[in-house]
């Protein structure tokens, strides 16, 4: 017995005409793809002689590591050359600048110095005059109640003085008291040999008249000194009493001044005979070269007067009973 649902209906020949025309078109088509994919697929048959024939690779290769090689051999060359040669390279531009320095240096003096007159209130105030005072300065003296007069009394050209001799007895010596500052200007370390005074001009005491404000402290600054009435004239050590030693204050000291580097220097000088105008001279070397360089006030000579015997008129600050100036004798104030 025929079951029907299992049956198949009998073919159709056209219908099998037409899929084997179908079956036919697509395997052309099939192939006609396949032709046109050929090339996409080059590249895989391309490296085929790579693995075919290991040679050339290797040939590549060792020429890569030649090739770092000789880059890292000529890095580290580089950086050795480097390291040898930039310490000298340094070095030569330092010497250089040295060079240089010291050429625009050959020309100026191998100290470079800053002068001011340095009396202060533990040196006192005493100020004389060439001429005489007067009547109206000196009646403006005895009225005033203050003791700072220097702009009252700068018309009349004072020359301000301490006293040398301070608490040790008779005046005998006037003082004027500077502050030198010195700064080394040669490449090379520049030695002081020798610090001298040299007077420019001498005369008798200024005897006009001396109006004087008393020392009001001590003074402690270590110090060099001149006597401008010694035939010696090297700079000596200030003693704590005021006193000036036997000793040249640079056989005490070693000065001794790199480029630049400051040194400060406090100087007394002393007279107890004339009017004095008066330079320094510092002699120096360096590198070799000795030289001599005067130092001054800005061109001009520093300047002090002694005591003289006699004045036109003197005054005094006094404090008590009330305060404000009060004439002295005309002749010298032997004890103050």
């Amino acid at each position: 017995m025929v079951n029907i649902s299992d049956s198949k209906p009998p073919a159709d020949p056209r219908t099998n005409a037409e899929g084997a025309a179908a079956a036919m078109a697509k395997g052309r088509n099939g192939k006609r793809k396949a032709r046109k994919a050929k090339p996409a697929a080059a590249p895989p048959k391309a490296a085929a002689p790579c693995s075919a024939d290991p040679a050339p690779s290797a040939e590549r290769s060792s020429k890569v590591l030649r090739d770092l090689g000789l880059a890292l051999i000529a890095t580290m060359a580089g950086v050795l050359v480097t390291w040898v040669l930039a310490p000298n390279q340094e070095v030569r531009g330092d010497q250089a600048v040295r060079d240089d320095l010291k050429e625009a240096l050959a020309g100026q003096p191998p100290l470079r110095p800053h002068v001011i007159y340095d009396l202060d209130s533990t040196n006192g105030s005493i100020h004389a005059f060439a001429k005489p005072l007067d009547e109206a300065t000196q009646a403006m003296l005895l009225r005033i109640k203050s003791s700072n007069i220097e702009a009252r009394l700068k018309a009349h050209g004072p020359l301000r003085i301490a006293d040398a001799t301070g608490i040790r007895g008779p005046r005998t010596q006037s003082l004027t008291r500077l502050r030198i500052s010195l700064e080394g200007n040669r490449t090379k370390p520049v030695q002081i040999q020798s610090i001298k005074a040299r007077i420019t001009k001498r005369s008798e005491p200024w005897a006009g008249a001396l109006v004087e404000v008393r020392p009001q402290g001590a003074d402690e600054t270590q110090k060099l000194g001149f006597d401008l009435d010694s035939a010696d004239m090297e700079a000596r050590i200030v003693q704590d009493d005021g006193t000036f030693g036997t000793q040249r204050y640079i056989d005490v000291k070693d000065l001794k001044l790199e480029y630049g580097e400051p040194a400060a220097l406090i100087v007394h000088a002393v007279t107890a005979t004339c009017y004095c105008e008066w330079v320094i001279d510092v002699t120096t070397r360096s590198d070799g070269k000795v030289e001599r360089q005067t130092i001054d006030d800005n061109g001009r000579p520093f300047r002090i007067t002694a005591f003289a015997h006699r004045y036109e008129s003197a005054f005094v600050w006094r404090h008590a009973p009330e305060s404000g100036f009060r004439t002295m004798p005309p002749t010298r104030p032997a004890d103050g």
